[in-house]
């Protein structure tokens, strides 16, 4: 953090003396740059608050730096090597997302592209530094492929119910932010089972509903009861609540928040589609994205997800292809209402984000466990919109229009990051003496 931390993304040039950031610390001579380290060192008492957090994404960096550690890398080298254990990640979010697409009930075939193509030009920064959040999709991905599945009508097994659980169990071992995937999963199951229960229990349900709750509550009960055997406190969040200096508010004092006026409302969903899409990094304390960038994201999900639900009342019947929708739908519902749930059960206090001010968890980061069915909807909707009433229009070439327009987008304003001198262009990837 010494040698490689940048003032860039929070701070702006002209407001230091010279206009200027001044020389890396990396850049200073030895002489001057080592006592200044070492006195570093010596007086960081920073607290760690992801200590007690979920350990799945911990464990996989960790296990991935002690490669590049056996390979001979060092200090950025190997800073830049953990960071770039998300490529083959994101290979594989690609993969997931195709094998997704071609499950998912669209009038035009080639929409089974439509998935991939947003996940792999989404301009999402989170996949470009160093957090859990990365193995979310991941996880939440093969969990909606596989309720995916039962939602279709296909007849499946204990072990299908069972990876289902290991899934599940691997996200929120990732983030808890991921605990609506939870009741997007049990919903489905759970709906299309109750005939089965009215005719009568069977063994082989009995079977399925076992497994699932053995693979989703074994791993997560192991590490809730190590978290309360080491620190009192199930989940963890206590520490890092008590490190942030959050407070939890009386049940009065709840309900009185901001979020139920209209204008809050449209900050509160603006703020969390808007960094869904393009990410929460600045540059100069200012998003990266332009702003009527920021509207398109967050008005054409909103509208496209309203319309969604349009869609869904009007279909009569059941079927394969209204589950999907609706379970995604309860999905993507049930992670805006959490968002909303957290922002209003703490006093933020002197806290920079979420604030006394703008007491709102407006990060779109934490809501890709629902990344998939969001995507969905988006891409369902545009295909019967296109299919219904626009016959000489193919819903595909909609999906191609948007990622074009994020591509370049995304290109024209990473000029800067690209020129400072501490990316990987112009860092010192080699060891440093000290």
């Amino acid at each position: 953090m010494f040698l490689f931390g940048t003032k860039e993304y929070l701070n702006r040039a002209e407001d230091f003396p010279g206009g200027g950031f001044g020389l890396p610390r990396y850049s200073w001579p030895s002489g001057i740059r080592e006592p200044w380290l070492r006195r570093w060192v010596a007086s960081n008492n920073h607290a760690n608050t992801e200590e007690y957090s979920p350990p799945l994404y911990y464990l996989m960096a960790g296990q991935w730096l002690s490669l590049g550690k056996m390979m001979g890398l060092r200090n950025a080298g190997l800073l830049y090597w953990t960071r770039f254990m998300n490529i083959p990640l994101y290979i594989a979010l690609i993969i997931l997302a195709y094998a997704i697409g071609r499950r998912l009930p669209y009038r035009d075939h080639a929409m089974a592209f439509g998935v991939p193509l947003l996940v792999a030009f989404m301009p999402q920064d989170v996949f470009f530094s160093l957090s859990p959040d990365v193995l979310t999709p991941i996880f939440s991905g093969i969990a909606f492929l596989l309720v995916v599945i039962i939602a279709s009508g296909r007849q499946c097994d204990w072990r299908h119910y069972t990876m289902l659980g290991i899934s599940i169990s691997a996200a929120l071992l990732t983030k808890l932010a991921n605990l609506p995937l939870l009741l997007m999963a049990i919903t489905l199951p759970a709906v299309k089972n109750i005939p089965r229960i009215r005719a009568g229990i069977s063994v082989r349900s009995v079977g399925c509903a076992a497994a699932f709750c053995l693979s989703l509550g074994l791993p997560t009960a192991v590490w809730a009861v190590r978290n309360f055997l080491t620190i009192g406190d199930w989940t963890g969040t206590g520490h890092k609540i008590a490190l942030l200096d959050w407070k939890y508010k009386s049940l009065s004092d709840i309900l009185p928040h901001p979020i139920f006026s209209f204008s809050a409302m449209g900050f509160f969903l603006h703020g969390l589609f808007a960094s869904f899409w393009r990410g929460e990094f600045v540059w100069g304390l200012k998003p990266l994205a332009p702003s009527y960038l920021d509207y398109f994201y967050s008005i054409s999900t909103i509208v496209l997800l309203l319309t969604a639900c349009f869609y869904l009342i009007r279909m009569r019947g059941a079927s394969g292809e209204k589950a999907i929708v609706s379970v995604s739908l309860a999905g993507i519902f049930s992670a805006l209402a959490y968002m909303a749930a957290l922002s209003m059960v703490f006093d933020f206090g002197a806290c920079f984000y979420p604030s006394a001010a703008k007491p709102f968890f407006t990060s779109g980061r934490l809501i890709l466990c629902v990344m998939f069915p969001i995507f969905f909807c988006y891409t369902w909707t545009i295909d019967r919109i296109v299919t219904t009433h626009m016959r000489y229009i193919r819903g595909i070439f909609v999906i191609i229009a948007v990622c074009v327009v994020m591509m370049f987008c995304s290109m024209s304003f990473i000029s800067k990051p690209l020129s400072s001198a501490y990316n990987f262009f112009h860092i010192p990837l080699g060891e440093l003496s000290y």
